[in-house]
């Protein structure tokens, strides 16, 4: 609209004037590139500098801070090899150009994955849409899946006149094998897009007719096949039926072809949001099953206190139980991360434990000692995870009430047991000075800081460690984060924070949970995760098999995973998990990571002897 327009021409202007940030905080070497925040008129970035005069002028400036991750005597050189001045014309594409022969009838239907940037809508001042492309219309649709995997398919719908009640499913509201069997679609989820009034990022169940009675729109569905553990491996085909008014508007065939494969239930990854504002409850933990997080971070608490005959309070093992059952129904088998219950810095004044325990260590330490005893007892329970400090400082200071900086109380929980999983979530900053106290840290606000050189040093330390993060934009970066990053660097734990907050995870309208696209491309995040491990799996019974063709397969998947790390190396720029050679995205492979997946489970099928449904 008009004022959008106007904005974004503001913000173009803002954002001349560019920044180029050396990436040289834990590296010996560097190379930089213009970062323009800003967005063209179509929803691309900026990858250029607008000249602001004929003649400019480049200061360089000198000043590497001591890095705890190589000796603080270490000599440094430095040179310039070339600084590349290219004058660009001034051109305007025009891409709706290119679609309208495509749009004839006033509708353009098209597939692309859900981790793309598909717009913005949560700032006033700078909406916009990724408008479709030619070569995205869905022509037909097919993926491949495993056994025991939400596979999702992204359908998007360009409109350029009204289109009245508009309706998504399957005929026959199955996919079918040759052999007679069926593959239901479970669910249809609607989101309204980012193009028009009513723009949104939520998700809403697709129950019935959506009202299309614009001008001009561009809403997607999102088709939800749950593929059961016991489904038998083949070719499912159908057609997804779009329908105007109960009248056919489109059919496209589709195919799902279920491989041989299984997906593996992971225990020792930890993936899940924050529970900061919301409730740990049954509508909760269903919108967290669906995305496939493995973890959950119980930021209002779960322990449950009573009064012994000492008269002291403890808490109650027997309830921690239950719940600990009752949260693993719902997906969750690696972990459950105690925030509220175990927190001991200052910024709340220590958490319910220790206020429980009137701020005595020793009784602090033996209820620890209790709850861990008899949780470990149950191996088939998500682990505790004790988060007892967040963001400390190394002066303390940050925030009204402070955070208080690294001390001896941070390995209060292991001095009682010393297996027990301890976090925080931490700057990189601070980073060596808190490793000596947990046994499984998170880096906070994952940036330039992280990168291999401090994964290194934490393993050396014999630390395990994960991230706790978010990030700013609608983009792919939703997907690399749980799945490609967490691989690349070794890291065990992911911590979204928060849930709710900033509505940008999932967000509460009328009282209900909607779940958001960035939560689909999260979960097929995860399912690269789990790709991955079926592949390692497959790879090692290759290796004991002695058979020649799986010896050989082994070889060549792992000739392909170096490849593929080479470049995908968990290496960060300033910005939050930006990879340094970018998004897959920016060097245009919007398939990259359905690409990735689908290779590595080939692989698996190789290793394994079986054959690849194609």
């Amino acid at each position: 609209d008009a004022r959008t327009q106007e904005n974004l021409k503001r913000s173009f202007e803002a954002s001349r004037a560019a920044w180029i940030f050396p990436q040289c905080y834990t590296r010996d070497w560097f190379k930089s590139l213009p970062l323009v925040q800003s967005f063209t008129d179509w929803g691309l970035p900026e990858m250029c500098m607008t000249a602001a005069a004929d003649a400019a002028q480049l200061t360089i400036t000198l000043d590497q801070r001591p890095q705890f991750v190589r000796p603080a005597n270490q000599p440094g050189t430095w040179w310039l090899d070339d600084a590349v001045l290219i004058e660009q014309p001034k051109l305007t594409v025009r891409f709706d150009d290119l679609l309208r022969p495509r749009i004839q009838d006033g509708v353009f239907v098209f597939a692309r994955p859900t981790n793309m940037h598909l717009g913005f809508c949560l700032d006033r001042s700078n909406n916009y849409c990724s408008m479709p492309y030619p070569r995205e219309e869905a022509e037909r649709l097919d993926r491949f899946a495993l056994r025991g995997q939400r596979a999702v398919l992204l359908l998007g719908v360009c409109h350029t006149r009204p289109l009245g009640k508009v309706q998504v499913a399957v005929e026959g509201g199955a996919l079918t094998s040759a052999d007679g069997g069926r593959l239901p679609l479970t669910e249809v989820e609607y989101l309204p897009g980012f193009l028009g009034s009513q723009r949104s990022h939520l998700l809403r169940a697709h129950t019935g007719p959506v009202e299309l009675t614009s001008e001009q729109g561009m809403p997607y569905f999102v088709l939800n096949f749950l593929v059961p553990r016991e489904a038998k491996p083949g070719r499912y085909a159908g057609n997804v039926q779009l329908l105007a008014d109960g009248k056919p508007l489109r059919s496209i065939p589709a195919t799902l072809r279920v491989q041989e494969l299984t997906m593996p239930i992971l225990r020792d990854v930890s993936i899940g949001p924050i529970l900061q504002t919301d409730p740990l409850n049954d509508e909760t933990l269903r919108v967290c099953q669906k995305t496939g997080f493995t973890g959950v971070n119980v930021g209002r608490g779960i322990f449950k206190f009573t009064t012994g005959s000492d008269g002291k309070k403890h808490v109650d093992v027997e309830d921690l139980g239950k719940r600990l059952e009752w949260i693993k129904s719902y997906g969750i088998t690696a972990a459950v991360t105690l925030w509220s219950d175990a927190d001991l810095g200052p910024q709340w004044g220590g958490g319910r434990l220790i206020k429980a325990v009137n701020q005595n260590k020793e009784d602090f330490l033996a209820e620890v000692k209790r709850v861990e005893q008899y949780v470990q007892k149950h191996p088939e329970w998500p682990r505790l995870i004790w988060m007892t400090w967040d963001e400390p400082q190394p002066n303390g200071s940050f925030g009204p009430r402070g955070h208080g900086r690294p001390c001896e109380k941070m390995g209060w929980v292991t001095e009682a047991v010393p297996n027990a999983l301890t976090t925080v979530d931490a700057g990189f900053w601070v980073w060596e000075k808190i490793l000596p106290y947990y046994s499984l840290p998170n880096l906070d606000e994952p940036a330039d800081f992280v990168g291999p050189e401090v994964y290194e040093y934490t393993r050396k330390q014999g630390k395990a460690f994960g991230f706790a993060g978010s990030k700013n934009d609608l983009d792919e970066r939703v997907r690399y984060q749980v799945g490609m990053m967490l691989i690349a660097s070794g890291a065990t734990n992911f911590q979204y924070w928060h849930l709710t907050v900033r509505g940008m995870l999932a967000d509460r309208v009328q009282g209900k949970l909607l779940r958001s696209i960035s939560m689909v491309a999260k979960g097929e995040g995860i399912d690269d995760l789990r790709v991955h491990r079926v592949l390692q799996d497959a790879m090692k019974e290759a290796d004991k098999s002695g058979d020649a063709k799986r010896l050989a397969a082994a070889r060549e998947a792992r000739a392909y995973l170096k490849k593929i790390h080479s470049v995908w190396n968990a290496d960060h720029t300033h910005d939050e998990s930006l990879p340094y050679l970018g998004l897959a995205a920016d060097w245009g492979y919007d398939r990259f990571y359905q690409d990735w997946q689908e290779q590595m489970a080939r692989y698996a099928a190789a290793c394994k002897g079986v054959k690849w449904i194609e």
